[in-house]
């Protein structure tokens, strides 16, 4: 898939768009021209290693079987990419700020519950179904956002320090749900409600700020 990328970006067909001005500014700028975006980076990257990095781990130490915890991340992994459909249309039919608050709000509450249905195998299914396209959801409606309100150079220098943040909070992730894992029972369950939550309080207050 990588080779194939690389022949149609080598392909002279292919045109790189020319824009009226460039881009000025240090990754600094374009952070505070969508700080919400990169927090919301941060958020999915940070989540996204820790949990395929200890969810099985932490099944494995509430009595789950070695060969069935990893499963769990598999169907996490799949709720995150089939929810994206309805979540996206939802995101064209109601404001997405808001819709972006209650996905938040979800998630936190999500993984709060985790602790308490991880001794039914159905349940727990179900749930990581949901929370997964649910959380994802958050960053999938982000990046909509960011494409509707810039374009051009900024658009392009904005989803660049994305990506530079991406690798910071994929660097954090692991290692606060360790050490939250080491301290607790349920610590990765309680660092991604904490996360889930401290983006949610950050993009109401964010929001008031820019009235």
């Amino acid at each position: 898939m990588t080779l194939a990328a690389a022949a149609f970006v080598a392909s002279p067909k292919v045109v790189a768009p020319i824009f009226e001005e460039a881009a000025e500014g240090s990754p600094l700028r374009f952070m505070r021209l969508a700080p919400l975006a990169i927090a919301a980076t941060v958020l999915n990257a940070a989540i996204e290693t820790a949990g395929l990095s200890f969810l099985a781990i932490y099944a494995v130490n509430l009595g789950w079987a070695s060969d069935e915890a990893p499963r769990l991340m598999s169907c996490m992994m799949i709720g995150a990419i089939l929810l994206q459909l309805p979540i996206g249309w939802l995101g064209d039919k109601v404001n997405r700020f808001r819709l972006v608050v209650t996905l938040a709000a979800l998630s936190t509450l999500g993984a709060l519950a985790w602790p308490f249905v991880l001794h039914s195998p159905l349940l727990t299914y179900a749930l990581l179904f949901v929370w997964g396209g649910t959380f994802v959801g958050i960053y999938t409606l982000m990046l909509t956002i960011v494409g509707s309100r810039f374009q051009g150079a900024e658009l392009v220098g904005i989803y660049a320090a994305m990506g530079l943040m991406w690798g910071g909070g994929a660097l954090l992730g692991p290692m606060l749900a360790g050490l939250a894992m080491e301290g607790f029972t349920h610590g990765l369950a309680y660092f991604i409600a904490a996360a889930c939550a401290g983006f949610g309080v950050f993009a109401v207050l964010s929001r008031r700020e820019a009235k």
